[in-house]
């Protein structure tokens, strides 16, 4: 499993970009996506629940090998998720 995110200009961001709040990691990331069973719509109701900045994804677009999640923040900024089964 592979985890990336972009911009929506296709440059790769860190994942901490996610920004957690406090009692978050990335280790709940990796874990929502275990949980979800390559279902899209699970694994955007997991990330929900998980206390980061960047709640609200959305999905963009769904293959046998990855789903790719989209955010956009408050400024019209895009971010894109892409999950990797």
């Amino acid at each position: 499993m592979q985890l990336k995110l972009y911009t929506s200009s296709g440059i790769l961001e860190s994942l901490s970009n996610l920004n957690f709040n406090r009692g978050s990691s990335l280790f709940e990331v990796y874990d929502a996506i275990e949980d979800s069973n390559k279902n899209p719509h699970t694994l955007v109701k997991n990330l929900s629940q998980i206390n980061m900045v960047r709640n609200n994804w959305r999905v963009d677009r769904t293959k046998e090998t990855y789903c790719r999640l989209k955010h956009i923040d408050r400024c019209g900024n895009i971010s894109f998720l892409v999950v990797e089964w």
